[in-house]
């Protein structure tokens, strides 16, 4: 019976496939990190190494991503996901992939580079980050912006705040603005904004630049800071924060440098400016604007970054204490791999805790619990808690805890957000002579598409999915012969996939 058991193992294992692994992403290679025109071109190729049986499925991509803000409910970034081409067949087990692509098919920016490869149709991924193996990223454009911070302050409670901020740079949200009048904090206390911290790039031809800040309370009058001033020329993407470095994806040369630049004017007392009495949704509004070599940005370009959060209800004097939460959280993260969503949380003390809800939410309004997990009670002692999310919603997700006690009252954590990236669109055939079909994620929502040529130049504006058109196609007809880059925009979040096809 145990041969029988040994033989049909052996059985199955010949007639199964293992699953294949990616062994290596090497040789990334861009032909340039700084692009001061847009009527350049960006050449970039990698080389994927796995086992014999897997190099036909070999698949790879190039995700190029700037840092991220929030207008409203939504978090934007400027990421730009392209799919390489094989082009060279280096031994049995080792492909080499590349991509010429014109770079004004990009926004002006700086991006932080990743190699994904897959053998399984992206259902399986191995990554390679450009910054963690020494290599610079992309910067389009003579100027811009890297990165902005503030320390918001609410009594003696200080914190890093950012305004724009890449993903391995403190927290990304601005909840740490939102989620504090429904905390527990009282309304008698200082909120307030203790200065601008900013990581600019410039081309080293110019010799001025200058910053300016506005921002609005509600429907206030806008009130600018102009009294920005150079701190240092930082070469080394290092942006000096209240004695602490915070590291940026960089690149310097003789012809591009990266300068901190900090205004030290505050915005006290932010409570005050609010009609307390109105318990509907109050607004801080932010935008900065940079002038040099006479021109001018204005971030962010599609609005004003802007914070909502409501002040109604608050506790004054004694019953301050009252509203804390009656836990001592020492940890609240969150963070992903692959699409699944880890949640770890500590605890210090505990005092009448009867449980926690993990909750979630795609637009941080509407929420659902996806599990309750029990607490301790009342306890001095260190408690590790941890939940994961299997399922995450495509696109951004909100986490906060609903902790309960035993009397039934209960409070919610600062909120933690997670972006999965979901391939929203897939085209087919590819080349194609007449019509090219596509299939997306969501029929609910608008996308935008553009189509170049390979100068670069714009060919074809239209949105999807297609009001007259339910069979899901493209007209290419009208295309004369050769390579084009079809760009895929989210409206709602600005992530885009570029796309290449041929017309035969």
């Amino acid at each position: 019976m145990k041969r029988i058991f040994v033989l049909l193992i052996l059985l199955i294992s010949i007639y199964i496939p293992a699953i294949s692994q990616i062994d290596e992403i090497s040789n990334l290679v861009v032909n340039k990190h700084y692009f001061p025109i847009l009527s350049d071109t960006l050449s970039i190729s990698a080389t994927i190494k796995a086992d014999k049986k897997s190099i036909s499925n070999l698949r790879c991509r190039a995700i190029f991503s700037s840092a991220t803000y929030k207008i409203g409910e939504d978090y934007i970034q400027d990421r730009f996901e392209v799919e390489l081409t094989k082009s060279t067949k280096l031994s049995q087990s080792s492909m080499q992939f590349g991509l010429n692509m014109p770079i004004n098919i990009f926004k002006k920016g700086r991006y932080s580079i990743k190699i994904e490869a897959t053998v399984d149709n992206w259902q399986n991924t191995t990554a390679y980050n450009a910054e963690e193996n020494d290599i610079a990223p992309i910067t389009i454009g003579k100027f811009g912006m890297i990165a902005a911070y503030s320390d918001l302050s609410v009594a003696s409670d200080t914190s890093k705040f950012a305004f724009l901020a890449f993903d391995n740079n403190l927290d990304l949200t601005s909840n740490k603005l939102e989620g504090i009048y429904t905390q527990g904090f009282c309304n008698n206390e200082l909120v307030s904004f203790n200065g601008f911290n900013m990581l600019l790039w410039k081309d080293k031809s110019i010799s001025d630049i200058s910053i300016s800040i506005f921002y609005s309370i509600d429907k206030g009058d806008e009130i600018e800071f102009s009294n920005a001033k150079i701190n240092d020329n930082s070469i080394d993407g290092t942006l000096l924060y209240n004695n602490t470095e915070y590291k940026y994806p960089f690149y310097s040369n003789e012809k591009i440098e990266d300068i901190s630049i900090s205004i030290n004017q505050k915005i006290y007392d932010i409570i005050n400016h609010l009609d307390l009495s109105d318990d509907e949704l109050h607004t801080l509004n932010f935008s900065f604007v940079i002038k040099a070599d006479n021109k001018t940005i204005i971030f962010p370009s599609d609005g004003k970054l802007n914070y909502r959060f409501k002040a109604y209800d608050l506790p004054t004097g004694a019953d301050c204490q009252a509203a804390l939460l009656p836990i001592d959280l020492l940890k609240w993260e969150a963070h992903k791999k692959e699409k699944i969503v880890y949640l770890d949380w500590t605890t210090v003390s505990e005092v009448n805790n009867s449980s926690f809800e993990i909750q979630k939410s795609n637009n941080s309004t509407n929420w659902k619990t996806i599990e309750t997990i029990k607490g301790n009670g009342t306890t001095n002692n260190i408690n590790n808690y941890s939940a994961i999310d299997k399922f995450p919603y495509p696109g951004q997700n909100y986490y906060r805890l609903r902790q309960s006690d035993f009397d039934g009252n209960f409070k919610y954590s600062k909120v933690k957000s997670i972006f999965i990236f979901d391939n929203k669109i897939n085209l087919f055939p590819n080349p194609a002579s007449d019509y090219i079909y596509y299939t997306i994620s969501d029929y609910t929502k608008e996308f935008k598409i553009e189509i170049f040529d390979n100068q670069g130049r714009l060919i074809e504006n239209l949105k999807l999915p297609l009001k007259n058109n339910n069979k899901n196609r493209i007209d290419i007809t009208q295309l004369k012969k050769g390579t084009y880059f079809l760009k895929y925009i989210n409206l709602e979040n600005h992530i885009v996939q570029i796309h290449t096809f041929i017309r035969i």
